[in-house]
Formats: structure tokens, C-alpha cells, sequence
């Protein structure tokens, strides 16, 4: 069963844990961001924070098999309007921005563990490794194997 969630914004002071929607925008503090940052109307932010606490929450995002059904269900709105609001907020498509929270784990996995590559693209939700290799390349300009090697040096 999916669970529901609230419509309510995450307290935030209290997921230390969850990352910046956006990416990092303050190393010291990833979380450093106000509500009123974020880009679209405030029910579009709203919809985007619940989003992204949601997939960050037992880290879903990695599930190989979300989709935006499951989503839509999940948070209690229109696929259309979950799309709006991901694109008026980010910039991107949903699948973008999941894209993008896989991504963060992979970077800060490959810094961190000796997993092998081909296992954190699994462990990330990605279910080719050559999907996998493309989009971080796009992401950070190099592969897999150099991030974590220039990283270690």
C-alpha cells in the first residue's frame, strides 16, 4: 500500500538529513534554503516540498520502479499538476529531478564507499549501468571512475 502523504510542509528544522531539493547550494549546511527560494506560486512549492520529502524518505527516489503514479497517489494531486509544479520549481521534468537526487547519492556515494560502480548505479535506482555512465558524465563532465579518483587524490 502506498502511503499518503500529509499536505503539509515538511518541518525541516527536523529532516537534518534531507538534502536541498536543489542541489547544494551551502556545503556546511545543504539544507540551507528558504521556502520562499524556490521558484513557481506558493501551492507549487508546496506541492514540490512534499515531493521531494516524499522521495527523500527512506530515500524512494532509488526505487528502480517509481513512477508518477505512485507519486500521484502518494501526494494526493493530478499528474499534470505534479508535472507543472516539478517544472515551475526546478526547471526540470519529474524524471529530471529524480535523475538529479540519484545523482547527488552516486556523487556522495563514490566519495565515500568502494562500492563498485555498476552497484551504486543499482543502489541508486538505475536499472543500466550504461544510463548510468551517461547521465553522470552529463551531470559532472567526467565518469564514474575519475569522480571518485580525482575525489580520493
Amino acid at each position: 500500500m502506498i502511503k499518503q502523504i500529509k499536505k503539509t510542509l515538511p518541518d525541516w528544522a527536523s529532516v537534518n538529513s534531507v538534502a536541498n531539493p536543489l542541489g547544494p547550494a551551502d556545503p556546511v549546511n545543504p539544507c540551507a534554503f528558504e521556502h520562499t527560494d524556490l521558484n513557481g506560486d506558493r501551492n507549487q512549492r508546496e506541492l514540490f516540498l512534499r515531493l521531494h520529502a516524499y522521495l527523500v524518505e527512506d530515500k524512494n527516489f532509488t526505487r528502480m520502479k517509481i513512477n508518477a503514479s505512485e507519486l500521484v497517489t502518494a501526494l494526493s494531486t493530478n499528474r499534470t499538476y505534479l508535472f507543472e509544479a516539478v517544472k515551475a520549481v526546478t526547471g526540470k521534468t519529474l524524471q529530471q529531478y529524480i535523475n538529479h537526487l540519484r545523482q547527488e547519492e552516486a556523487r556522495q556515494l563514490l566519495e565515500t564507499t568502494d562500492e563498485l560502480i555498476e552497484a551504486i548505479a543499482a543502489i541508486c535506482g538505475y536499472n543500466s549501468v550504461r544510463t548510468f555512465y551517461r547521465l553522470f558524465r552529463q551531470t559532472y563532465h567526467m565518469s564514474p571512475a575519475v569522480y571518485r579518483k580525482t575525489v580520493r587524490e
